[in-house]
């Protein structure tokens, strides 16, 4: 299986289930069968006996990666139709949990429950309401640039400006950012073209938000985590084999330095 939150393939699969029947139906065909006899039953019957044997079966099973363990549940529909005494089976399986997993983003483990839940609200309306999506995407960006780089500007626009400013910045992520305001803007408030019609958030425009975020995400907490797991790591070995620790470098003074 392909954990759909993580994204990453468990091995082994270690799916439980249980099987239930549905029993009006089953007492239904069991009614019919017994007038007409056998499961030869007329074209006339057909409607009523469809879902004839109908099983569901759900199953589940946790991510096998340690750092996710999302419990993933299934349900499987299995329809048997008699033609004759030949049955011909038909099965549909979807998720239960997660929700919404077709837009489910990874979201690194490490990145703050709030903000997880955010943007997976954020992913699970992308559907239904891609206005509504981009415009918690808009939120969830305002807050991160607040909280882990520095900018504490009264709106998004300002925010957004203040980060662009600094060029240590990578230069797709500001130009993402620079169109980004410009789209959230679309979302949050009605505007209209030159003939007069509305224009509103597009599915693809609305995940695309998301995904700029996911970017943040990673640049913003996950890279600077993991690199600094790895500096420590380092400093302790170093510290271990009793030579001289690593001193900081000095402050930049010629170049702009990261929020």
């Amino acid at each position: 299986m392909k954990c759909p939150t993580c994204l990453q393939n468990t091995v082994p699969d270690r799916w439980t289930g249980f099987v239930t029947e549905d029993p009006d139906i089953r007492a239904e065909a069991g009614r019919l069968r017994a007038i007409y006899g056998g499961t030869d039953l007329p074209a006339a019957t057909e409607k009523v006996t469809a879902a004839d044997g109908t099983t569901y079966t759900l199953d589940w099973m946790r991510c096998g990666n340690e750092a996710c363990k999302q419990l993933v549940i299934r349900i499987h529909k299995a329809t048997v139709r008699f033609r004759g005494s030949a049955p011909i089976v038909n099965t549909e399986s979807w998720l239960v949990l997660p929700r919404f997993a077709s837009t489910t983003r990874f979201i690194d483990p490490i990145v703050p429950a709030d903000f997880r839940t955010d943007l997976n609200e954020a992913s699970a309306i992308l559907d239904v309401s891609p206005r509504m999506s981009a415009m918690l995407a808009r939120r969830i960006l305002a807050d991160l640039l607040e909280q882990f780089a520095g900018h504490k500007e009264y709106g998004l626009a300002e925010r957004i400006d203040s980060f662009n400013k600094n060029a240590a910045h990578p230069r797709d992520l500001r130009e993402n950012l620079h169109r980004f305001r410009e789209v959230a803007n679309l979302g949050a408030h009605s505007t209209a073209s030159d003939q007069g019609e509305t224009l509103t958030i597009e599915r693809d425009e609305a995940a695309w938000t998301l995904d700029v975020v996911v970017r943040l995400f990673d640049y913003l907490i996950v890279t600077p985590a993991a690199d600094k797991k790895m500096r420590d790591a380092i400093d302790e070995k170093i510290q271990a084999a009793g030579r001289k620790p690593i001193q900081p470098l000095p402050d930049d003074l010629s170049e702009a330095k990261p929020s």
